[in-house]
């Protein structure tokens, strides 16, 4: 048997001095400002909420400075959020995934104003204009629409208003940088019609020094986003709202300094990648680089209270992306030697989710859904290398998953309420995978017939939740659950190894959790806690092998780890955040 055991941890401090200090703040003694969020898809104080939820309002997302998910995890215990060219890697307590070609699923969900985002190229861009941030730790499923194994980002954009409004800032930097941000709000008829139109636009020029002649420089930035929302509200039982965006990129973008792997190992690694001198930031790039990326989504939504005890909520969304990429892959020297990486995505997908939620003020609080979303992606990526070898690969993916999903909450007395959730989901998917190896000689030809892999498999899985909580005296309350959590399984497309595993398994996982949160000094301190332990099933491992990805299921894994949010109110005009974590895995 083999163990591995990994330790991460997080650490966040803030400082943030206000420029004016609210009536409302002076009047509750300087107390910490409440924050209501939409998590369990009715609204409540966050401090009232048995999980580990952290949570920004449009104003603590000003303070902080945060203006993109990446920076999301400066601020959130055991969070790490990274970027693989285009994509955006969220990991939460030591869980999220390598893999960012279309055949893998996330582990942590993204919801854009409750849609589900199949693919986040291009995520950072619509964090402008923001009403709140929510960052849910550990299982989701019995809430929501599309499942996850390490947690939820919820993105809740501001909404149209019943006031004429225009807010915009503009800003200019080192390296041509220059940043316009902007937001019209238009009340066409009186508390019935409204309208929002969210920009940005932004262009940077690049910073990686190329020391080739002439060469692209990349991680720049020319980028154009924006969102349009129209929020018809004909009575006050029913709500309608139509949101399009769209995000662009036309540059060469987030680009990769290759390093120089130990000669002969892996055999067929590069060697003298670094520019003369090598320096961080310091490349040779003869090859053009370019990075072209349209990504737009839209959604309906509906909320209609159709009797006094009940809410409807139905959302219908649909997202088109696509992306095209050009990499310089060997990054040496050698003129004569070149290794280019083309790498394209297309993903259509559409979902849809119905929910009903109890409203009422009684002991029983309940909501029942249902999910449905359909992908259809492609992906084809040519490495070429002259003089020597062409790869062409290719994946092409087609997802149909469906859910129904529930939870309920009841108070046993005034102090203890009990907690439970279960879940159903159904995953099918079909792939197929190509590679075609040619030699670039003069004439080129293919010496083997292309190889074609071809999948279709479904999987099925029942998740549950219990809990409960305990709140003896006021601003505080203690709370326990167990919860589980399944992600689909997939499958190796592209010319695996003899031997392995064309199909991949389902990763399982059971979640332990115990957890304290508390308001002191007249709500002055905001002290959150929470420890958990994860048991996993079948984890899934991905990994590159032979200049194929390959996925493996471990056969267990387990993580521990604690993690504190305080937030202190020193004064009329300090705040200190600080919001350190630990998890620690073994395989």
């Amino acid at each position: 048997m083999r163990i591995k055991t990994t330790a991460s941890g997080s650490f966040a401090a803030l400082l943030t001095i206000a420029a004016t200090v609210s009536p409302s703040l002076a009047q509750d003694q300087l107390a910490i400002e409440e924050i209501r969020v939409t998590a369990t898809k009715r609204e409540a104080n966050l401090q009232d909420i048995p999980m580990a939820i952290t949570a920004f309002g449009r104003r603590g997302l000003e303070n902080a400075g945060i203006e993109n998910v990446n920076q999301l995890a400066n601020f959130v215990p055991n969070m790490v959020v990274g970027n693989n060219n285009n994509d955006t890697q969220v990991m939460i307590r030591g869980i999220g995934t390598s893999d960012v070609t279309i055949v893998g699923d996330p582990s942590v969900a993204i919801h854009l104003d409750d849609l589900y985002v199949t693919r986040t190229s291009g995520l950072n861009m619509l964090m402008y204009d923001t009403e709140r941030v929510e960052v849910l730790r550990g299982p989701q499923g019995t809430l929501y629409g599309r499942n996850a194994t390490g947690g939820s980002v919820n993105i809740i954009s501001t909404r149209p208003q019943n006031e004429f409004g225009i807010n915009a800032d503009a800003l200019y930097g080192d390296y041509d940088w220059f940043q316009f941000r902007g937001a019209l709000n238009v009340p066409f008829i009186k508390d019935k019609l409204a309208g929002r139109l969210s920009l940005v636009r932004d262009k940077r020029d690049g910073y990686q020094q190329n020391a080739f002649p002439g060469g692209t420089v990349s991680n720049d930035s020319d980028a154009l986003a924006w969102r349009a929302q129209l929020l018809w509200t004909p009575t006050e039982d029913l709500s309608i709202l139509v949101l399009a965006n769209d995000v662009d990129f036309d540059d060469i973008g987030q680009q990769r300094e290759r390093l120089d792997s130990p000669a002969g190992n892996p055999a067929n690694g590069f060697q003298d990648t670094l520019a003369d001198p090598a320096e961080l930031n310091s490349v040779y790039k003869d090859q053009p680089e370019s990075r072209d990326l349209q990504s737009d989504n839209q959604l309906i939504r509906v909320d209609w209270q159709f009797v006094d005890s009940i809410e409807m909520t139905f959302i219908a969304g649909w997202t088109d992306m696509q992306w095209d990429f050009f990499l310089d892959a060997n990054q040496d020297g050698n003129d004569a030697s070149t290794t280019l990486g083309n790498s394209q995505v297309s993903s259509d997908s559409n979902s849809q989710e119905l929910r009903l939620t109890s409203t009422t003020d009684s002991s029983l609080q309940w909501l029942v859904g249902f999910f449905h979303l359909e992908e259809d992606a492609e992906q084809p990526l040519l490495v070429v290398n002259t003089p020597g070898v062409t790869i062409n690969n290719g994946w092409e993916m087609e997802t149909d998953s469906w859910a129904a999903f529930g939870q309920l909450n009841y108070a046993l007395t005034e102090t203890v309420r009990l907690l439970g959730g279960l879940r159903y989901t159904d995953d099918e998917k079909t792939g197929r995978g190509r590679r075609e190896t040619c030699l670039t000689a003069n004439p080129a030809f293919c010496p083997a017939p292309e190889t074609i892999t071809e999948e279709k498999n479904s999987w099925d899985d029942v998740s549950w939740l219990i809990g409960a909580d305990w709140s003896p005296w006021d601003n505080h309350m203690f709370y326990g659950k167990i919860s589980t959590g399944y992600k689909a399984g997939g499958f190796n497309l592209i010319a695996p190894p003899p031997g392995a595993n064309t199909i991949w398994d389902p990763e399982e996982i059971i979640s332990y959790e115990i957890g304290w949160k508390g308001s002191l000094l007249n709500r002055r301190v905001r002290l959150n806690t929470a420890a958990f332990h994860y048991d996993y099933d079948d984890l899934q491992v991905s990994g590159i092998v032979n200049f194929s990805r390959l996925t493996t299921n471990a056969a267990k894994a387990g993580v521990n780890g604690i993690e504190l949010e305080s937030l202190f109110q020193l004064g009329s005009s300090w705040i200190i955040n600080f919001q350190p974590g630990v998890a620690g895995r073994r395989i």
